[in-house]
């Protein structure tokens, strides 16, 4: 098994992941039998290459470094590296808990399957008791039914056959930025008939570190990654945006719509400043909605030329 790290000046980060690894191949040394460590530094200049030089683990390390390409082209770059069986993906924002190695070594058998591990927000972080619920109701929802619909996959904590991606052709690399390149594998997986489960126990811990603005840029690239995803696949756009097809007036009116891009674009860049100047924790909060929010529609604006998914997507917001 390679465990395939894609990271992006996270060096800290990606160190503290490291160091969670080799303490549990420390205490179990017989986890560490067959088992490498790839690390694809994706344009990373914060010191992370010649951190990785002088690190040693109990198992082999390799560092590909590469121009900044996004986290398909890096994942990719990963699994191409390795020779093994097995690939698992982590985050390089993660933390592994205790048994997190052990679980995702010991879930595969003979027949091809995909172990999905939760990501799992700490105690403590700075997230909202709605966000920490609604991730806790998903998991539990998919330890129950399984993973069954694209949108339950995560690639942050999975471990698949090398075979498997062989044969889908790994992550789309058209996905360029944050956002929707799992959920597209996912699709591929089951639609290839790809047993995916989760597997509760393979628990690591997400320390997410993001400034206001990095949030922002982040919902933007997720934006143009949706209008990306539906393109991929047009005959199942209605269940890649979650819309109905919308009427063909409101298609013609987002495509017009187009000419306001500088309008919101300058809109958003006063939203962010406003963001990281709010004091109170509440009028952030808000303030960091709405901002995402409008991040979000910028990202779908710039890349929807045709209008159809704009369209779709406030189509949605019309619907009961």
């Amino acid at each position: 098994m390679t465990v395939a790290v894609a990271s992006y000046q996270r060096r800290t980060a990606l160190l503290r992941l490291l160091d969670g690894l080799a303490d549990q191949l420390r205490r179990e040394p017989d986890l560490g039998d067959g088992l490498d460590v790839v690390v694809v530094l994706d344009g990373s200049t914060d010191g992370s290459r010649e951190a990785l030089s002088e690190l040693v683990l109990p198992v082999p390390l390799r560092v590909v470094w590469q121009p900044n390409r996004g986290l398909a082209a890096a994942r990719n770059a990963g699994w191409r590296a390795s020779g093994a069986e097995l690939v698992w993906f982590l985050d390089d924002d993660l933390v592994p808990a205790d048994g997190l190695v052990r679980r995702h070594r010991a879930g595969h058998s003979d027949q091809p399957r995909t172990v999905v591990g939760p990501c799992v927000v700490p105690t403590g972080a700075r997230t909202t008791a709605g966000t920490r619920e609604w991730w806790q109701l998903r998991y539990e929802e998919m330890a129950a039914g399984g993973i069954t619909r694209f949108d339950q996959f995560s690639a942050a904590n999975t471990s698949l056959p090398r075979a498997v991606l062989e044969q889908l052709g790994g992550f789309d690399e058209r996905f360029t930025g944050y956002g929707r390149e799992d959920y597209e594998l996912g699709l591929r997986l089951l639609d290839a008939g790809i047993e995916v489960v989760l597997d509760p126990e393979a628990v690591a811990q997400h320390e997410q570190e993001r400034t206001e603005a990095e949030g922002c840029r982040l919902r933007r690239q997720e934006g143009r990654n949706v209008v990306r995803f539906a393109a991929m696949h047009p005959g199942r756009s209605a269940e890649v945006l979650r819309a109905p097809e919308p009427p063909r007036l409101l298609v013609r009116v987002c495509r017009a719509g187009r000419a306001l891009l500088p309008l919101l674009r300058a809109v958003v860049a006063v939203l962010v400043a406003l963001v990281a100047a709010a004091e109170r924790r509440g009028r952030r909060r808000v303030l960091l909605r709405i901002t995402g929010s409008l991040c979000f529609a910028l990202g779908v604006l710039e890349e929807d030329r045709g209008g159809t998914a704009t369209a779709a997507l406030m189509w949605r917001l019309t619907r009961p």
